[in-house]
């Protein structure tokens, strides 16, 4: 992702300093720095209809914190075995090494003044919610809350169940976006989520992914006002998007290992 990231941090420049957004602390220049405000974390689950009833799946936003709440804090990270099934998780019992994932962000910091635009991150095959953390976490510090889920049936841990012979859920990620954006719009609609209230701005929303992510942003076009599909397909005009950045490499292939 991070060819990409030059391209889609532009965006943020944009949507932070736009009208009514003059209350906000101002972004440098360079959208590859980040901004002003320390990044908050925030756990919360959501339950959402599909094809089988209804789930409960795992959110996360991270949002933009008040400035120097992080003072004395410990930064936050993730320790990304919980995303594989215990047989998997076992054989990685002593590489915590490579299995944590640093966050430039604080576990529940008070969220900054203002209210801030949303972006709903989706990810993609054989990942988990924070598959783009230094991207996620870089948009939050300039003024944005950034929201990702656990999608069933296509997150690691279902895939990597398929050894263990257990079958996975039916996947349905545009459909757990339009989930978390109801969620996000009513009171109390994500439990975990309470401090976020009044801070979110669902007048100015976007949706990105990458891979099967951004293939799952194509007919959300009623729902974002922007949407930025990584490797994805290109979205369809509806009637509430306003700007489109498709993201893709001209000559895409699996390079072999030499020899």
């Amino acid at each position: 992702l991070l060819p990409a990231m030059k391209f889609t941090l532009v965006w943020t420049v944009a949507a932070a300093t736009c009208p009514g957004q003059e209350q906000l602390l101002p972004n440098p220049a360079d959208p590859s720095v980040r901004g002003p405000y320390p990044v908050g974390s925030v756990l919360g689950s959501l339950v959402v209809p599909n094809a089988d009833g209804i789930r409960s799946i795992t959110v996360e936003a991270w949002y933009p914190a008040k400035p120097g709440s992080d003072a004395g804090q410990d930064p936050w990270g993730y320790d990304i075995r919980v995303h594989t099934p215990p047989k998997q998780r076992a054989k990685l019992a002593n590489v915590s090494n490579v299995t944590y994932q640093a966050c430039g962000c604080y576990r529940d910091l008070p969220v900054a003044d203002g209210v801030f635009p949303v972006v709903v991150y989706i990810h993609g095959t054989a990942a988990f919610r924070t598959e783009s953390l230094h991207q996620q976490t870089h948009w939050a510090s300039r003024g944005f809350v950034v929201v990702a889920a656990d999608h069933p049936g296509i997150q690691l841990y279902d895939l990597l169940n398929v050894v263990n012979l257990v079958i996975p859920p039916k996947t349905d990620q545009a459909g757990d976006a339009r989930g978390v954006l109801k969620g996000l719009a009513t009171p109390g609609g994500i439990a975990g989520f309470k401090s976020l209230e009044g801070h979110m701005d669902m007048e100015r929303v976007g949706i990105t992914g990458h891979s099967a992510g951004g293939m799952a942003c194509r007919d959300l076009g009623d729902v974002a006002d922007v949407l930025i599909p990584m490797a994805g397909y290109a979205p369809v005009a509806k009637t509430r998007l306003k700007s489109t950045l498709v993201l893709a490499a001209r000559d895409d292939t699996i390079l072999g290992y030499p020899g």
